[in-house]
C-alpha cells in the first residue's frame, strides 16, 4: 500500500536521470525498437549500447541507430562474444 507524502514535492529538487546500459549479441530484430523505447522516457540522461560481437545485421543497425540517434546514445562494439 502507497501513503501519500508526508510534505509536497520541492519544485526545485534537481530531476532524476537515468542511465541504461543495453547489452545486445545478434539482437537485428529488436534493438531498433528496444533503443526507441528506451529513449521515449524522460528521465532517461544516457544510453550506451554494447555489441558483444553480433553477426547477424546489429552493427548495421546500431550504425544507423548512432547517426539518427541524440547525444544521449552512445554504443560500444567488442569484436567477439
Amino acid at each position: 500500500m502507497r501513503h501519500p507524502p508526508s510534505h509536497p514535492p520541492d519544485p526545485n529538487a534537481p530531476k532524476p536521470s537515468l542511465s541504461v546500459v543495453i547489452p545486445c549479441y545478434n539482437e537485428a530484430r529488436t534493438v531498433k525498437d528496444i533503443v526507441g523505447r528506451v529513449l521515449a522516457e524522460a528521465i532517461v540522461d544516457e544510453v550506451v549500447i554494447v555489441d558483444d560481437g553480433s553477426t547477424d545485421g546489429t552493427r548495421a543497425i546500431l550504425a544507423q541507430i548512432e547517426t539518427e540517434a541524440d547525444s544521449r546514445v552512445q554504443i560500444l562494439y567488442h569484436e567477439e562474444n
